[in-house]
């Protein structure tokens, strides 16, 4: 019997937290998001950390508009899928 794989999307970012016992602000890696998954309700939203979000368009987003700083480089997103909505 094969285990069936889930997929989740992100329909949006809520907030976001420096890590427990993190001390650099400027340093992305020290960050977690809260993430609104899409089609579950906004209370389902969950801590994820940058690791498993920095390919994402939806993040690079909220991270310019909230003024945190990105390292060139960092993010790998295919743009034009997440923009013509294959993401």
């Amino acid at each position: 019997q094969q285990s069936e794989t889930r997929k989740f999307e992100v329909q949006n970012i809520l907030a976001h937290r420096l890590v427990t016992g993190a001390t650099d602000k400027d340093l992305i890696d020290n960050y977690e998001f809260k993430v609104h998954w899409k089609g579950y309700a906004t209370v389902s939203a969950t801590w994820e950390p940058w690791e498993n979000l920095k390919h994402l368009y939806v993040v690079e987003l909220y991270c310019r508009e909230n003024n945190l700083k990105l390292d060139e480089g960092r993010i790998y997103d295919d743009c034009l899928s997440y923009l013509c909505g294959n993401i």
